[in-house]
């Protein structure tokens, strides 16, 4: 058998062990359905031939994923019925090509390992329409600048360059000339002084897709707009290092050991215990400086 396949069918709620005997197959097709349970026993059988697993749409609350990892060929897995995966799940995937896990519910935070992956062949990986508002910098790992990460309609409104960086400079290697690339389209991301690090590193903003509230695109964006939201350290020659950020959730990092670099929440603590001052842009940059 090559594929076996469940779709639109709200009678069979469980494969059950024993259930095809010894039946293999390349693919595991399930949509629509009403089954809740799958006993690795069904899928055993197959460890050596199955190439992609596809579930979505259905009443799945037990799946083997403790089995899985024996299954050392499977190059894609498709999934819409989980909230989280065992660390280290994907250390002998060697052969994963593609993972997709859209509407599994993983937000409203992304937290660090959630998704390590081990796979040199890894190009296409799928977030999207999960109520991710916030991710921790190492909440996915493991991929390479020829991967495609699709963040899509999820809940974020602002990309943090402390949770972003680190994955961008991966999509951005120059010495390994990739193709992927980040797409965080259809999220209420804010084009404002958040994204600034991005928009001012000609590298970076080739690796992001994304559109402004208005419309804009990010590659639309004029570098040349942003050059406000920065203060550059000029102690330190190299470009990259920039020395404060006028938006809430932004951190940049000076590179001399004298300098400090404060948050707009920062600032606003700072403020604190002034009733009358108002935190306004201007302001904090003028307080960030003078810290400079």
């Amino acid at each position: 058998m090559k594929t076996f396949q469940i779709r639109d069918n709200r009678v069979v709620e469980e494969m059950s062990e024993g259930m095809l005997g010894d039946i293999s197959f390349e693919y595991l097709d399930i949509r629509n359905s009403a089954i809740g349970i799958i006993h690795s026993s069904a899928l055993l059988p197959s460890s050596d031939r199955l190439l992609q697993v596809h579930v979505e749409q259905s009443d799945l609350t037990e799946f083997p994923w403790d089995a899985l990892h024996r299954f050392t060929r499977l190059p894609g897995i498709s999934v819409g019925v989980i909230s989280e995966i065992q660390r280290g799940f994907f250390r002998d995937m060697r052969n994963l090509r593609i993972f997709q896990c859209n509407t599994c519910g993983l937000g409203p935070t992304l937290q660090n390992g959630s998704f390590e992956f081990y796979s040199p062949a890894l190009v296409e990986l799928q977030f999207s329409s999960d109520g991710i508002s916030r991710m921790e910098s190492r909440a996915i790992a493991g991929f390479t600048a020829n991967t495609k990460i699709h963040l899509t309609d999820n809940k974020f409104d602002s990309l943090p360059e402390t949770s972003f960086r680190r994955m961008v400079e991966v999509l951005s290697l120059p010495s390994h000339g990739g193709d992927g690339y980040l797409d965080v389209r259809y999220n209420e991301i804010m084009c404002d002084c958040s994204i600034a690090w991005l928009v001012l590193n000609s590298d970076f903003r080739g690796s992001v897709r994304g559109v402004c509230p208005d419309g804009t695109s990010f590659d639309e964006l004029d570098p040349e707009d942003f050059q406000e939201c920065i203060m550059k350290d000029p102690s330190v020659a190299d470009n990259s290092s920039f020395c404060i950020t006028a938006h809430p959730n932004q951190r940049v990092t000076s590179r001399s050991p004298n300098k400090t670099c404060k948050t707009y929440a920062e600032q606003r603590l700072l403020l604190a215990g002034h009733p009358d001052s108002s935190p306004t842009v201007a302001g904090l940059l003028a307080g960030a400086v003078s810290d400079v």
